[in-house]
C-alpha cells in the first residue's frame, strides 16, 4: 500500500515537473515575448500608397519604409497624432487653412495635407513658406507633378 502511494506521488511529481518544463519551453517564452512586442498602430502605415512619402524618400516605390528614414516616419506619425487630437476642435465644416513657416522639404506639410484631405476628407488649403529658393522650386515642381496646386497646396519664398 505504501509502495503504491509512493509511486503515485512520484508519478504526480514527474507530471508537475513536465508541466513546469513545458512552461519554460522556448515556445512559451516566445509567446511571452511576443505579447509585449505588439505592432505599433500608426496613422500612416507601411504598405499604404502615399505618393508624397514615396517621392520624399520615406517609402520605397513598393510602399515599404526606408530604414534610414524610419525616425522620420515615426516623427510624421507622431505629428499627425497631434493634428488628429485638435482636428475636431478646429474643424467647423469650412475649408481649413494652414500656413507652414519654414516648411523645408515639407515632410510634415505633405503628410498633414494627405491626412486631412484624403483620410479625414476635410477640405484644406496649405501654404508652405521657406527662405530657400531651391527648396521652393522643388516643392512647386512636386506639387505640380502630383496636381496639388489645384488642390490648394502652394509654396512661396519668405521675403525679409
Amino acid at each position: 500500500e505504501r509502495l503504491r502511494a509512493a509511486l503515485r506521488l512520484l508519478k504526480e511529481e514527474a507530471q508537475n515537473k513536465q508541466i513546469l518544463a513545458d512552461l519554460r519551453s522556448s515556445e512559451c517564452r516566445k509567446f511571452k515575448r511576443n505579447k509585449n512586442n505588439r505592432k505599433k498602430e500608426y496613422i500612416f502605415n507601411e504598405g499604404e500608397n502615399i505618393p508624397a512619402l514615396v517621392d520624399l524618400g520615406v517609402f520605397t516605390p513598393y510602399f515599404k519604409i526606408v530604414k534610414a528614414k524610419y525616425d522620420k516616419f515615426k516623427q510624421i506619425n507622431r505629428f499627425l497624432e497631434y493634428i488628429k487630437d485638435i482636428l475636431q476642435d478646429i474643424n467647423d465644416g469650412s475649408t481649413l487653412r494652414i500656413i507652414d513657416f519654414g516648411c523645408g522639404k515639407s515632410y510634415l506639410t505633405f503628410a498633414v495635407y494627405h491626412f486631412i484631405s484624403e483620410i479625414e476628407k476635410i477640405p484644406v488649403e496649405i501654404i508652405g513658406l521657406d527662405l530657400k529658393d531651391d527648396v521652393i522650386k522643388m516643392l512647386k515642381h512636386f506639387a505640380k507633378q502630383h496636381k496639388l496646386e489645384k488642390q490648394k497646396q502652394k509654396y512661396a519664398r519668405i521675403e525679409y
